[in-house]
């Protein structure tokens, strides 16, 4: 089970790995949770074994899809190595810590992060008589991992706290579990883990989609002939609106969406690669449709916004507007 979760979690968020590797380390040693960690040899590899199919039985069928759609090659380049990249920039302590108070002051942030502490707090004050000490302290320490992630990249995005939804319910389950509220059976007390889970989730869903207020288009309908064809639509200038390609499920690389990091960032793309990787394939893919915001939330960076200017100007022509969200369409010209 450990495998296939971690397989998961790399194929979605691979920087997620930090948290999950002391839970798969953790379950290699422990036999129970209510037992000291013993090495026991053939525990270990039996189990190790299990990690390793669990692992393949994800990573294999997906690595086989991605190729045979010529699509890992992205993958690698743009989920897993740029959500990494984001740890090796030279960002200075101040900025670090400026954005883990604004997390940290967030209502919502605060929300989602109650259980944690919570579980924190209980773990602390029953140390001595927990029986399941070696969890919670794997716990604690997946916490900490996840706290000093946010502080070494410097984001200041609470949804990036959503991992710890999860954690919040296992907390929670071992503190009913431990104390056998009116002797629960262990059926009912995962099902209330669940039911945490499962809530927590909403919550955050709801979260989103009110932080979002995404409204499609006026010129949705024109853009839908290009319906699943790769590499046919580009959204420039604005986030939120990436569901337009999973809506007509057209496949695009993250650094596509993340455009709002050359005003965010000022370490972010200095030499401008990013940047020109993605006119590349916007030429390579000869894209038919942009829909750009540009013009409401131009780059900071004027060399960047003229640089695509000139190019959206030279290869586009202007389709339609849509001015309550501050949107172009342009369409590329049809070759002479």
């Amino acid at each position: 089970m450990i495998g296939l979760i971690a397989a998961c979690v790399f194929l979605m968020i691979p920087n997620e790995l930090f948290a999950i590797a002391p839970i798969a380390v953790f379950s290699l040693f422990s036999q129970h949770v209510d037992r000291p960690l013993v090495f026991n040899p053939s525990f270990f590899i039996k189990n190790l074994g299990f990690q390793i199919v669990g692992v393949f039985m994800v990573f294999l069928p997906s690595y086989l899809y991605l190729s045979s759609h010529d699509l890992f090659g992205y993958f690698w380049r743009d989920a897993f190595r740029y959500n990494f990249d984001i740890y090796l920039q030279e960002v200075s302590l101040r900025k670090r810590v400026e954005a883990f108070k604004y997390i940290f002051i967030n209502p919502k942030a605060i929300l989602l992060c109650s259980p944690i502490f919570l579980g924190m707090a209980y773990f602390m004050y029953q140390k001595r008589r927990t029986k399941q000490k070696g969890l919670f302290m794997v716990l604690v320490m997946i916490t900490l991992i996840q706290l000093y992630n946010l502080l070494k990249s410097g984001m200041s995005f609470y949804y990036y706290l959503y991992s710890f939804i999860p954690l919040g319910g296992i907390y929670l389950f071992l503190m009913l579990r431990e104390n056998r509220v009116k002797k629960l059976t262990v059926v009912e007390l995962t099902g209330i883990g669940i039911l945490v889970f499962l809530v927590f989730s909403y919550a955050g869903y709801r979260m989103i989609k009110e932080d979002i207020g995404y409204r499609l288009p006026s010129f949705t309908e024109k853009i839908k002939e290009v319906k699943g064809q790769k590499g046919q639509l580009y959204v420039f200038r604005n986030t939120r609106y990436a569901a337009i390609n999973t809506d007509l499920n057209i496949i695009s690389p993250s650094r596509y969406f993340f455009t709002h990091q050359w005003n965010r960032r000022s370490y972010f793309d200095t030499d401008g690669h990013i940047f020109e990787s993605i006119l590349k394939d916007i030429e390579n893919y000869k894209t038919k449709y942009i829909v750009d915001f540009s013009e409401k939330r131009p780059l900071n960076r004027k060399k960047f916004q003229a640089w695509w200017d000139r190019y959206i100007q030279s290869h586009y022509v202007l389709e339609d507007t849509d001015p309550d969200i501050g949107a172009k369409l342009w369409v590329r010209k049809v070759a002479q």
